[in-house]
């Protein structure tokens, strides 16, 4: 179904072998003086459950696995067609980061085959208003406007808690994110903190998996455009009788909207 390729894409090939061969030797965590934040992450088709565990240098974030039914609707207007994914289906995704270093892990399942996905993330930078303030479970928290992959979002964080990771990929801020949200576009993201525990000192042996298919960011967005591409060749079936060639889209929806290499090959044309 898919393709190995052992090149990754504006990385350097041994450099990121000695990386990953480097958190395979090791437990991710040995956990002290760490904290573990509890998220509930909302979309427009669904809510699920988060979690961040961190220290001052690394970090480990992972959601529940999930399945449920598409709140959103399919769209038609004349012969053109916006049809949604009628059944969500997630698996546990599992995210590592460390301290001043771009390049991101994650890993999951899919179709019984475990993944690995080096990112290199673009430097967030953050526009912090310490004028706006306000509380939130308790902790003072100033406002950060920031643009990351093709959206803009709007985040909450606090120095009482002098942790630099939030949810998802985000980073960067002088302290903990206790929320974060997308402003303005045609769909919405939000993390927002439920539980902060930070005298969190268990042990987690998470790490990097021996047994995955390695792929670049490039690699893994390219391979899942090309499910979708057969998905919408198989959802015009579900369209009601009369609709003649009718065009159809499926939208980008995810947190991240356009990547590195895409507003590259734009400027190359």
């Amino acid at each position: 179904m898919i393709e190995v390729v052992h090149k990754v894409d504006d990385l350097n090939f041994f450099y990121v072998w000695f990386m990953k061969i480097l958190f395979l030797l090791i437990p991710f965590f040995v956990l002290s003086q760490s904290i573990k934040v509890d998220y509930t992450y909302t979309t427009d088709e669904y809510v699920n459950q988060e979690t961040l565990i961190a220290n001052q240098n690394s970090s480990y974030y992972y959601n529940k696995s999930f399945l449920g039914e598409n709140k959103k609707k399919d769209k038609i207007n004349g012969n053109e067609a916006n049809l949604v994914q009628k059944n969500i289906k997630l698996n546990k995704i599992e995210y590592f980061q460390n301290k001043n270093n771009p390049i991101l892990h994650f890993q999951l399942k899919y179709k019984g085959v475990n993944r690995l996905i080096i990112d290199s993330l673009p430097e967030i930078n953050w526009n912090i208003d310490n004028k706006a303030i306000k509380k939130i479970n308790g902790y003072t928290c100033n406002k950060a406007i920031t643009k990351f992959r093709g959206r803009e979002y709007e985040a909450w964080f606090t120095t009482q808690i002098p942790i630099n990771f939030g949810p998802f990929k985000f980073n960067g801020l002088p302290g903990l994110i206790i929320s974060i949200n997308s402003i303005g576009g045609n769909s919405f993201n939000s993390w927002i903190a439920t539980r902060i525990n930070t005298k969190f000192d268990e042990k987690t042996d998470s790490k990097l998996c021996d047994d995955c298919i390695t792929m670049s960011m490039r690699e893994y967005i390219e391979f899942g455009q090309n499910l979708r591409e057969k998905a919408s060749k198989a959802s015009v079936a579900r369209l009601p009788k009369g609709y003649n060639n009718v065009k159809t889209t499926y939208e980008r929806l995810s947190v991240e909207r356009v990547f590195e290499w895409e507003t590259e090959d734009e400027e190359k044309k």
